[in-house]
């Protein structure tokens, strides 16, 4: 468990501070490929055909 407490250390200070920054780093990562994905789905998504409001054989409004 040593080992571990250790890595979550600056390396200088000893400060565990180091583990809420990388923790941090990784949130961020994740977050911007999400937003990436939801960017990119919405630009290869068609555009919405137009409705058609009027009946067979009958012109729209």
């Amino acid at each position: 468990m040593r080992s571990v407490e250790a890595l979550e250390l600056f390396p200088d200070t000893f400060n565990p501070g180091y583990f809420m920054i990388k923790v941090a780093l990784l949130l961020l990562a994740a977050l911007l490929a999400v937003q990436s994905a939801l960017d990119l789905r919405q630009e290869l998504r068609p555009a919405n055909p137009p409705e058609d409001t009027g009946q067979p054989g009958q012109p729209g409004p």
